[in-house]
């Protein structure tokens, strides 16, 4: 367990998650969700399933100096059931499991600002815990609310697995 606490860093345990992934190579956090949510909603509509409000990137931990580093590697969604099939010819789409165990996670109200600052105290208590990660982030964001005329809100929490 870690030995030092930093405020806005804490561990929880969280259930493996059967997802849906999409390839974002080119992706990061400077662009807009929208088209890679499309994409796996109409995917999962397609099969008579609708896409889980809670969606996410996976890219690798590394020590980012700034948000124009970041890449994301896949956007993800969970996914309600086992009975969603692909075909061969839907490249860039693949199952995944997210596993379960305890994970190491910061959160905040989402902005560019926030992000990096986070980003870079979760990487130092890391490493100032040495910590074993698995190496994959996974950043989770959760929208506060649902009107027309305000401008998006989310609440976004990055994660790392815990060895």
């Amino acid at each position: 367990m870690p030995k030092k606490q930093e405020e806005g860093i804490y561990t929880r345990y969280i259930d493996e998650q059967k997802v849906l992934k999409i390839d974002t190579s080119n992706s990061s956090p400077n662009d807009a969700p929208y088209f890679h949510i499309r994409q796996l909603a109409d995917k999962l509509e397609e099969r008579c399933s609708l896409i889980d409000n809670q969606c996410g990137y996976i890219y690798e931990m590394k020590d980012y100096q700034n948000i124009n580093q970041i890449y994301y590697d896949f956007f993800y969604t969970s996914i309600p059931h086992d009975h969603i099939e692909l075909s061969e010819k839907e490249t860039g789409l693949e199952f995944d499991l997210i596993p379960s165990g305890e994970y190491v996670c910061a959160a905040f109200d989402w902005s560019l600002q926030q992000y990096i600052s986070h980003y870079q105290k979760l990487y130092q208590y890391i490493k100032a815990n040495d910590l074993e990660t698995e190496g994959k982030m996974y950043e989770v964001s959760i929208p506060i609310n649902y009107s027309a005329i305000r401008e998006d809100c989310f609440i976004t929490e990055i994660r790392i697995k815990i060895r």
